[in-house]
């Protein structure tokens, strides 16, 4: 499902920017190679049992098309192509509306988010997210923090470290989306004991004090 809804996005930005590569090569390739990633990674459970399944098998679709394109193509597969490549399939039409859909800054949504947290937290494999949460004021801001990572484990065990910054700023694109500003200064793909997440209603109080205090604005390299 991942595959069928991220693949085809991925490949048309290759096919834009190398008209000659042999994009239904790469993607008979990249698909095989996709199935191998899954198989040979412990499970986090279901999608329906862990809200972050679908991120994991994400990264894995990235990560194999990229493989796959760098191994035919060498260095004409580079990083730049790659940060393209992922940002226009996480900002396609049907993942905003869905992001869109969602509103961040009410008890609701944010009490619902932590018994999902705690849900998927219960799952062991060193391949799962374990989040943290702080309630501030559920109509201005929001906390979260991660102290491990699925997507950081998977792109050092397929020794792609390089990448992961790319992956991690996808972030800023789906939460603006959502209706928030991300400000992050902590990463865990960047050697930090966490993924810290603070989330601000734009307009808000909290918002401009945290811009009051932060005249550099937000940690977009994180």
């Amino acid at each position: 499902m991942v595959w069928q809804f991220m693949a085809g996005t991925c490949l048309k930005v290759l096919h834009e920017a190398h008209p000659q590569w042999d994009i239904p090569s790469l993607k008979r390739q990249g698909k095989k190679r996709f199935m191998s990633i899954l198989r040979d990674i412990p499970s986090i459970g279901s999608y329906w049992n862990n809200s972050l399944r679908k991120n994991l098998n994400g990264g894995c679709v990235w990560l194999a098309i990229y493989e796959v394109a760098h191994q035919v193509y060498g260095d004409e597969m580079d990083e730049a192509l790659f940060e393209r490549m992922i940002n226009r399939s996480i900002s396609n039409p049907m993942m905003i509306r869905m992001s869109a859909s969602a509103n961040m800054f009410s008890r609701k949504y944010q009490e619902r988010f932590m018994r999902q947290a705690e849900k998927d937290n219960s799952h062991s494999s060193e391949y799962n997210w374990h989040a943290e949460i702080i309630q501030g004021n559920p109509e201005e801001e929001f906390t979260l923090y991660y102290t491990s990572c699925g997507l950081c484990r998977l792109a050092r065990k397929l020794g792609h470290q390089n990448l992961l910054p790319y992956m991690c700023r996808t972030d800023y694109v789906v939460f603006n989306a959502m209706g928030a500003n991300l400000h992050r200064h902590k990463t865990l793909a960047d050697g930090d004991d966490c993924c810290y997440y603070y989330f601000t209603r734009p307009g808000s109080a909290a918002d401009r004090k945290w811009n009051e205090q932060h005249p550099e604005g937000s940690f977009i390299s994180k």
